[in-house]
């Protein structure tokens, strides 16, 4: 990795893809100020001087450089997992090329370049701005506005180059995939040749095996308790099955000579080689999206529908469904619901499912940890709650009242740990 520092530059990605002969695989180009910073579709991104993170990276590995698809993925996933770390909002990624810290853009990717000879990645992060001036076709923030704290740019630029530089190494070696292995292990070992992503779900994606024959479907939880994780889509039906591991991946076989191309909402178009036609057909994963009746349906259908939505994270749908069921299934169903979208950080959602439940504790729980300033604190007390106690206590001793580590301990009857605990940061 080579760094290289620029005052002020036309473009950091028009610089390298000039230059792009001068310098080796892995060059970082940096620089406080662009006069001419591009986004996707040649937009203009506008910066203030010295005030936010702006950078180029020449990739001249021909293995990244020909992988550019999945490098475009990597490097929103590696600078999401980065931003994550400074602010408490849910940090996303709008695929394939803008992060958002809620519903305000943060960061924008752009992939340049020639291939197979080189590709630039281009990353505009905003750091220490304080305000936007003039008009915005999304609400920008930045790590200020979200921290109401000053960064170091140069460390923050040079944890991040760290961070990318051994990431990258990893993915190329094999060690390190956001689809598959890695950061982002599959339940199942299932070999696929290639996927689709929803053009409306932007976490939900299909993987397609060998000769287009079969169809599972995954989703991309980016933010939990324990970090990004890929779920693949069972065929549960009921409650009782969230808890089977025998229960079969959700799939769909297409007729031979099928070549899937566009996925939006769970509906997958595919167009026949042998019958010469066009089809769509709407995954096992979604039908119930499809074919639920809120007014109309049964007490097995609003179940199907309100796991169906478990399943793909519309938490706000199973809720809908939950309202439906009988008083005691309904308690059932939405303090799993209301657990489950705590791991995932989904507080709204977790406060509204235990109101529902009549979990008046758990609901004035949660009103508390909205309340919450600190992410670490906010995260060992979602851990403590979920049962996760050594998770919890890592992250207690991470923040800034690490005595908390020890109040659980205590609260625990665990004596042992207790005291150790009290010794270590002399609270006794």
């Amino acid at each position: 990795m080579k760094i290289i520092h620029l005052n002020q530059i036309d473009s950091t990605n028009a610089y390298l893809i000039r230059e792009n002969t001068e310098y080796d695989d892995m060059t970082f180009v940096e620089t406080d100020y662009q006069t001419n910073g591009k986004g996707r579709e040649n937009r203009t991104w506008i910066a203030q001087r010295g005030e936010n993170s702006m950078f180029s990276i020449l990739i001249k590995d021909k293995q990244l450089v020909e992988d550019y698809a999945a490098l475009s993925i990597l490097a929103a996933l590696l600078v999401r997992n980065y931003l994550s770390s400074y602010v408490m909002d849910k940090v996303t990624i709008k695929w394939p090329n803008d992060v958002y810290v809620g519903d305000k853009k943060i960061c924008g990717i752009l992939l340049q370049g020639k291939i197979p000879a080189y590709l630039v990645i281009g990353i505009g992060i905003n750091v220490n701005q304080k305000e936007f001036i003039g008009e915005y076709r999304t609400t920008p923030t930045s790590l200020y506005l979200e921290t109401n704290q000053i960064f170091d740019l140069a460390k923050f630029n040079k944890g991040l180059f760290i961070y990318i530089d051994e990431h990258l190494d990893l993915f190329k070696n094999g060690l390190y995939n956001p689809i598959n292995e890695s950061i982002l292990p599959l339940e199942n070992e299932i070999e696929l040749n290639r996927i689709i992503w929803d053009q409306e779900d932007n976490n939900f994606f299909i993987g397609i095996t060998n000769g287009n024959s079969k169809v599972y479907s995954f989703y991309i939880i980016l933010n939990s308790l324990q970090g990004p994780y890929v779920r693949i889509i069972k065929e549960y039906s009921y409650l009782e099955d969230l808890d089977n591991n025998k229960i079969e991946p959700s799939t769909i076989s297409l007729e031979n000579g099928s070549y899937p191309f566009y996925l939006k909402n769970g509906f997958l178009n595919y167009f026949n080689k042998t019958k010469k036609e066009f089809k769509g057909v709407v995954l096992n994963s979604h039908y119930w999206l499809y074919n639920w009746n809120e007014n109309d349906d049964n007490e097995d259908s609003h179940k199907k529908y309100f796991i169906q939505n478990y399943q793909l994270c519309r938490y706000w749908n199973s809720l809908k469904a939950g309202s439906h069921l009988p008083e005691k299934e309904q308690k059932d169903y939405l303090e799993r619901l209301g657990k489950e979208a705590l791991k995932n950080l989904e507080l709204d959602v977790v406060e509204e499912a235990f109101r529902m439940s009549k979990n008046t504790s758990l609901v004035l729980t949660v009103e508390q940890l909205k309340r919450e300033n600190e992410k670490k604190i906010m995260l060992g007390s979602i851990a403590a709650i979920l049962g996760e106690e050594d998770l919890a206590q890592e992250l207690f001793i991470e923040s800034s009242q690490p005595e908390k580590a020890l109040d659980l301990r205590m609260d625990l009857q665990d004596w042992d740990v207790a005291f150790k605990l009290a010794k270590e940061y002399n609270v006794l």
